[in-house]
């Protein structure tokens, strides 16, 4: 069982770090921060959804936190609109 368990593990590690890779930009992270100063972000009147979505970046910062100290940041910004969100929707999506 710890076997499968590892197995696993390695293989969403791999799979999230290459998408991870993909995801963060210079241009689209300042684009990002821009944006999110311009509009009131929807998602904050709805607190069951942004408890969820703050809940997976939470979750994907505490695994990415080590290559990318601002990923929590970067994943709220532009009310959840980057893809670094989008990124970590990925790593809980089922198969």
């Amino acid at each position: 069982m710890h076997f499968k368990s590892a197995i696993l593990f390695l293989v969403v590690a791999v799979t999230v770090n290459a998408q991870y890779q993909r995801v963060i930009d210079p241009a689209t992270w300042n684009y990002a921060m821009s944006e999110s100063n311009k509009k009131e972000c929807t998602v904050h009147k709805n607190q069951s959804l942004h408890v969820v979505m703050d809940r997976i970046c939470e979750l994907c910062h505490e695994m990415f936190s080590h290559e990318n100290p601002n990923f929590r940041s970067q994943c709220i910004a532009n009310c959840f609109k980057t893809w670094v969100f989008r990124s970590c929707l990925n790593v809980f999506k089922p198969y």
